[in-house]
């Protein structure tokens, strides 16, 4: 069975109601977004069904709910290895990331591995993934293959517009 959420959290939820007690489906599967995963977490949790999170990347999902399970990749598996490689290679950055929970993820794990290898955050930028200037920064919203990492990072690095940035992982 396949409902379209339209990415949507509170949708997300509804039609997650109305599979648990209507369909009394079984397992809740898909969730491209974050905030799609995390509102339906507590009626995985009340139905005592599995949610197996297909895309959204964010570190927290899986500690929202008993339930919860994950096939995707995490922001931290991204984010470490290129912050790793800048702070061999670079001293100050700003980082940018989207205003959401995957961007707070990055710019979190990111900041932290890169002040381990001696490097300075000089300003962390948010910006609002609705908003009309952020639409090509923030793609990871439009495709879930490019996470908040790989969008938050690429405007202070040169380097990796030109790709070269093969020991990152």
């Amino acid at each position: 069975m396949i409902r379209d959420d339209g990415s949507q959290p509170d949708t997300a939820k509804r039609i997650a109601q109305e599979m648990i007690v209507n369909d009394r489906i079984s397992v809740l599967a898909g969730f491209t977004f974050t905030p799609v995963a995390l509102a339906v977490a507590p009626l995985a949790t009340e139905a005592k069904i599995p949610e197996v999170v297909m895309a959204a990347g964010t570190s927290i999902i899986t500690e929202r709910s008993p339930y919860i399970t994950r096939t995707f990749f995490t922001i931290a598996q991204v984010t470490m290895p290129m912050a790793q490689w800048a702070g061999k290679n670079v001293k100050k950055v700003v980082t940018l990331v989207s205003d959401y929970a995957p961007g707070h993820d990055a710019e979190k794990m990111f900041s932290e591995e890169f002040k381990k290898g001696g490097g300075e955050i000089v300003a962390n930028l948010r910006v609002p993934c609705r908003a009309r200037t952020s639409r090509r920064i923030c793609s990871a919203r439009a495709t879930p293959t490019r996470t908040a990492s790989s969008c938050s990072f690429r405007a202070a690095w040169p380097a990796l517009s030109r790709g070269s940035m093969p020991s990152a992982g």
